[in-house]
């Protein structure tokens, strides 16, 4: 097999009427030349050097090599708080390639020292370049979320109406939703002053959670963030940051009811024993308190009133 600075020893012998004859001569040594040598070397392009990519699958590009060049490796170092965690060697026949073809995790808001160079194979040896100066690239970071402005400082409709978040990354599969109690001043704080509720949609109700006392005329502040799946060839999730501003959303105040008008200060109402007395309708009440009071005909001061 052929290879650069290899030793081989030869030896020759001859053929007669189709038998090989004994190799009995000299032998003779030849070595083969050493590689060539790639002087040039290849550079990550340096408007991406020290930069965050546009999108985490940008494409990274490194200086073309001569003509003999076959292919590029890219040396990977992924750094997390100053610190590596994993290396990789990505080798392609092209002068660029993605962070998201790795096997290494490949995050949102990561650091990656990146080098180059470039060679080809020839008679069974890898002839390459120096790599590189390292580059640092970074990744861009997961955009927020938050609750949709409309309903921030707002008093819900219903203490079971929804809150809606504003959407994450198309990738995005989970909500997470973190609900802290405003406790008012002279109010006595409860056990559980915040609950975190998780949802595969952007929106969830506040009568959802199980912990966490949800009751009338208060107030909650509501902070989110959302899960995507890492790209790359080895599946991961990655949470977003919290919402950089908490909302603050208002339960409705208690509803009160009244009695129908068309029953109210009728001079003549003389119903029978069995005839019904009419209130307003609230939604989602369970049961209804009506107060008698009984006056005498010639004082307005009332009896002691009659409850049922």
């Amino acid at each position: 097999i052929a290879a650069y600075s290899a030793t081989y020893e030869v030896q020759a012998t001859a053929i007669v009427n189709g038998e090989e004859q004994p190799y009995n001569g000299n032998t003779a040594t030849f070595t083969t030349p050493a590689a060539p040598v790639i002087t040039t070397v290849s550079q990550i392009s340096n408007n991406q050097c020290n930069q965050t990519l546009s999108a985490i699958n940008s494409y990274i590009y490194a200086s073309n090599g001569p003509a003999v060049v076959q292919l590029y490796d890219f040396e990977v170092i992924r750094e997390v708080e100053g610190l590596p965690t994993h290396t990789q060697v990505y080798t392609t026949t092209a002068p660029y390639f993605r962070l998201t073809s790795l096997s290494i995790p490949v995050t949102y808001g990561t650091t990656y020292k990146v080098r180059s160079r470039y060679g080809y194979n020839s008679f069974g040896s890898e002839i390459r370049s120096s790599y590189s100066t390292q580059c640092t690239i970074t990744t861009p970071s997961l955009p927020t979320v938050q609750v949709v402005g409309t309903q921030c400082d707002q008093t819900m409709a219903s203490i079971n109406a929804f809150v809606y978040s504003t959407v994450g990354l198309g990738s995005a599969n989970l909500y997470e939703f973190r609900v802290t109690r405003i406790v008012a001043p002279g109010e006595t704080t409860p056990a559980v002053t915040e609950e975190t509720i998780q949802r595969v949609v952007p929106y969830f109700r506040l009568t959802m959670l199980e912990n966490l006392y949800i009751g009338l005329g208060k107030e909650y502040s509501v902070s989110v963030r959302y899960r995507v799946n890492t790209p790359g060839t080895v599946p991961g999730t990655q949470f977003s940051d919290w919402s950089p501003i908490a909302c603050s959303v208002f339960t409705p105040e208690f509803p009160t009811t009244g009695m129908v008008d068309a029953q109210c200060n009728l001079v003549d109402f003389t119903p029978s024993m069995s005839q019904y007395i009419y209130s307003g309708i609230v939604t989602g009440a369970t049961q209804y308190r009506f107060r008698l009071e009984l006056f005498d005909e010639m004082s307005p001061t009332p009896e002691v009133p009659v409850y049922s």
